[in-house]
C-alpha cells in the first residue's frame, strides 16, 4: 500500500473516530442529563491527563523509557 493511501485510510478512521465520540456526547448530553452539558474539549482533555499519567508511571518503572 502506499504512503497516500496509508494517510486516506488513517483520516478516514479518525475522521469516524471523532464523528463516533460527537455523537455518544450528543446522546450522553440529551438522554442522561448531567448537571452540566458535557464537552469534546473536555473528553479530550481528561484523555490527555490520563495519557500523561501513563506516561509518568511508564518513565518511572522503566529506566530506559523515553518518550
Amino acid at each position: 500500500m502506499s504512503w497516500w493511501r496509508t494517510v486516506v485510510v488513517l483520516g478516514i478512521f479518525l475522521g469516524l473516530v471523532v464523528f463516533g465520540l460527537e455523537v455518544v456526547l450528543a446522546g450522553y448530553n440529551q438522554f442522561l442529563l448531567p448537571p452540566g452539558p458535557l464537552r469534546l474539549e473536555q473528553l479530550a482533555r481528561a484523555f490527555g491527563d490520563h495519557l500523561q499519567e501513563l506516561v509518568e508511571l511508564a518513565a518511572r518503572y522503566t529506566p530506559d523509557f523515553k518518550w
